[in-house]
């Protein structure tokens, strides 16, 4: 764990080191109020905000109860069933190889429906498949990895197209205000991703408490039926409320192609307006 901390810290690093930025912002100084200002009135930015915020939640309460779930209602008792990998094991392993795939297929899915749509059917089939595992039985394992993986496929392409769509916030917010705000908007989504997990984080303690669990017990039926909804029910609304956020997103790919357009035109304008006469 040290010697990967490391390696992602000497990364960091070396792209920092490496990074040239290549699109200069038309303002000659920075200035945090008119940023914010710029920002905040940035439709598209605001979307995504409020999906990030509502995307982490369901991450975090998914998380949250993965080991309970499958300690107290599937029964893992870790015993290996393949190779070294016990139950829950494989079923992580298994969905971490599906979104592999699924982020594979990104660029191809992208190209066929657009960022927009895609990411509306795929956050609805997410939300259809991780509401499914309320209805599986503890002794269906199989099913369960089989819609784990197709869950994990499907969810894939999702980090990817919602990081494309944060730069094209960007753009847009230069191309409505004037004002380049890059660092601000994905400091400030990030900022929600955290703030996501924060609050989903604390949603599973409380959900787990409302519904009486009781560590290392026996749980009641009461306490059962609450982590099967943290895994499934609970984490498909959430979903559901990220792709409602999502469907505020006003940008098509054909209208990002007309503002990259007409900002590398201004930034023409801008450039030979420096040049002396």
């Amino acid at each position: 764990m040290m010697l990967f901390a490391v390696f992602s810290i000497a990364l960091f690093w070396v792209t920092f080191a490496t990074t040239k930025e290549r699109v200069k912002p038309m303002q000659k100084k920075s200035d945090l109020k008119l940023d914010f200002k710029a920002m905040l009135g940035n439709g598209p930015w605001l979307a995504l905000f409020s999906a990030a915020i509502f995307t982490l939640m369901d991450v975090a309460v998914r998380n949250g109860a993965i080991m309970y779930y499958f300690k107290y209602y599937v029964g893992d008792d870790g015993i290996a069933i393949f190779l070294i990998f016990d139950k829950t094991a494989v079923f992580m392993s298994t969905g971490l190889i599906a979104m592999v795939a699924g982020i594979a297929c990104t660029k191809f899915l992208a190209d066929r429906f657009g960022k927009r749509p895609l990411i509306l059917i795929l956050t609805l089939a997410n939300a259809t498949l991780m509401a499914a595992f309320f209805f599986i039985p503890p002794a269906q394992y199989t099913w369960m990895v089989i819609v784990n993986m197709m869950g994990a496929l499907v969810a894939g392409p999702m980090p990817v197209l919602v990081w494309a769509m944060y730069a094209d916030t960007a753009d847009y917010g230069e191309w409505k205000s004037g004002r380049r705000t890059t660092a601000l908007v994905f400091s400030a989504l990030q900022f929600a991703q955290k703030l996501g997990l924060a609050v989903g984080a604390g949603l599973s303690g409380i959900i787990l408490s409302l519904f009486g669990f009781m560590a290392n017990e026996v749980q009641s039926e009461s306490s059962i039926t609450g982590i099967r909804l943290m895994f499934s029910v609970f984490p498909a609304i959430l979903a559901l409320l990220s792709g409602a956020a999502f469907y505020f997103y006003p940008l098509s790919d054909a209208k990002v192609k007309v503002i990259e357009a007409e900002l590398q035109e201004r930034h023409k304008l801008a450039e030979l307006e420096k040049e002396p006469v």
